[in-house]
């Protein structure tokens, strides 16, 4: 497991296979902002993103069309190697192989009738490629690897990654909860492949 950051105050807790598949992961994943008003036109950036050496891109703008968002996707896959689709957007799972999910408890950026983890298997299934999933708590990360997610994220660290107005202090994670919930995913990693014989966990 690595913990890493991503874009909008988000830390990354990689599961490096999922039942002996062995996937290559980011180590480093930026995700775009969504909705918010661009300076330079994404699809212009995305030549620059890739120039800097950026390996993985999560594209999460479900304001665009279907056209709109397949389009920057493929113009993403000409200059970034992993390129992934939010599923808050309808048409995810028939743009991208690589598709990232929020939590059910989150504010909306979920699929819909994605009421709960019991759903994730489904949406294993429907996902060839590599999907993450946004968890806010280490229950959330058991969930989801437990559904084979094959990384998920964790948020919010700092006061800055909630939304505006969000004064609710319980969803702020913080350095030392976050090293709580990566030592605990450790050690549950390791019992199951005590029991299990299995070195991928």
């Amino acid at each position: 497991d690595v913990v890493v950051p991503t874009a909008h105050c988000q830390y990354t807790l990689m599961q490096a296979s999922t039942k002996g598949v062995v996937r290559v992961l980011p180590r480093f994943l930026l995700q775009t902002p969504g909705r918010c008003a661009y300076k330079i036109p994404l699809k212009s950036l995305l030549p620059k993103m890739g120039a800097t050496g950026l390996r993985a891109l999560l594209i999460k703008e479900p304001h665009l069309n279907e056209g709109e968002l397949r389009d920057i996707y493929l113009e993403a896959q000409r200059h970034i190697s992993q390129v992934f689709i939010h599923a808050e957007h309808p048409s995810a799972f028939s743009i991208s192989e690589n598709i990232h999910i929020s939590s059910p408890f989150s504010h909306g950026g979920a699929p819909a009738g994605w009421a709960g983890f019991e759903r994730l298997a489904e949406f294993r299934q429907m996902c060839p490629g590599i999907l993450g999933v946004s968890c806010n708590s280490l229950s959330e990360v058991g969930h989801a690897f437990d559904a084979d997610a094959d990384y998920v994220t964790l948020s919010s660290t700092w006061l800055s990654g909630v939304d505006e107005g969000n004064q609710d202090s319980s969803v702020f994670l913080g350095l030392k909860r976050l090293r709580q919930i990566q030592e605990a995913q450790r050690t549950n990693r390791r019992k199951n492949e005590a029991e299990s014989g299995d070195i991928f966990g």
